[in-house]
């Protein structure tokens, strides 16, 4: 029985379907091609003279980059002076091995650069960091740094801020940026001036009042 009004609902339905026609203009459906329009929209650019004022942005904004990069944050001017240790000591995580498979280090085994004189980057390396937006972090930095190189110690002076190439042009002399403040968050730095050199087999931090 149901199968059999299911059946009469159905026929009646399309006995009355009817067809309407068309109620109104009809346009066909299309879409611009994707690459059609950025070709269009560049053509305007480059009449407006667009891209032309866009590329000389970036590249100013490379050049102010260059010239002076983001100060890094949280850095402040030594009020308490203070100096403390960075050990850079480390657990060897696993085995190392020479190509012919001689363990050199075993795994758990804790190793310290800084004893290995011949491979220690801070060997006789000192690292001054400084405000160069401060003139009087500039005049002290540049006395480290050359009283440093008179004894025979490779010096670097490293900005958290300030005109790094006006600086150099200036005094004649190397200077760093340090980009996203990674050295100061490694060595935990959190004023300045400090310095950064090498004590037997640790580091010592300084950060001097001035």
């Amino acid at each position: 029985m149901n199968k059999l009004l299911l059946f009469l609902i159905l026929y009646s339905s399309a006995l009355v379907a009817k067809d309407l026609g068309t109620q109104g203009p009809v346009y066909p459906i299309k879409e611009q091609d994707a690459l059609e329009w950025i070709a269009q929209r560049l053509n305007q650019m480059d009449k407006s003279g667009e891209i032309l004022r866009h590329q000389e942005k970036l590249k100013n904004q490379a050049v102010s980059s260059i010239k002076r990069p983001k100060p890094v944050k949280n850095i402040t001017k030594t009020k308490v002076p203070r100096t403390f240790e960075h050990d850079v000591s480390f657990v060897v995580p696993y085995d190392i091995k020479t190509p012919e498979g001689k363990i050199i280090r075993k795994a758990g085994e804790i190793i310290n650069p800084l004893s290995m004189n011949n491979m220690s980057s801070f060997n006789k390396k000192v690292l001054i960091f400084i405000d160069g937006d401060d003139l009087s972090q500039v005049t002290w930095g540049l006395k480290q740094y050359k009283n440093m190189t008179q004894s025979h110690k490779l010096a670097k002076l490293i900005l958290i801020n300030g005109p790094v190439t006006d600086l150099m042009e200036k005094y004649q002399v190397r200077f760093y940026f340090d980009q996203n403040g990674k050295l100061t968050h490694h060595f935990k730095i959190q004023q300045v001036p400090a310095i950064v050199e090498q004590k037997g087999e640790i580091l010592v931090i300084s950060e001097v009042k001035i």
